[in-house]
């Protein structure tokens, strides 16, 4: 792979993850808020941004099982590539949300 190959792949990691981000946001958040889905934690005495951590946690957590143990995955519809993206969309909102959520 040469540089122009890997600026590529990063640009269409990044267009991938934009458009999951979408459809998620839309699934699972409101029009009005959205960080309503991430703001239920509140709830259970956390924070918004501990919330991201959580599951950024379950996520790396799942990367070591797949990666660093070199494990197959028993659950056929989450893949290596699905995880990091999981967790690349969760830096991303976790990002705006510290710059915006609270307002």
């Amino acid at each position: 792979m040469n540089r122009k190959q890997y600026i590529k792949s990063i640009e269409d990691f990044y267009k991938a993850n934009v458009e999951i981000s979408k459809r998620k946001s839309n699934d699972y958040a409101s029009d009005t808020d959205p960080f309503s889905n991430f703001r239920k934690v509140e709830n259970m005495g956390l924070t918004v941004p501990q919330g991201f951590l959580v599951r950024m946690g379950d996520k790396m957590s799942r990367l070591e099982e797949l990666i660093g143990k070199g494990k197959s995955s028993q659950v056929m519809d989450e893949k290596v590539e699905d995880t990091l993206a999981d967790l690349a969309n969760y830096s991303a909102i976790l990002a705006v949300y510290l710059k915006h959520g609270n307002k």
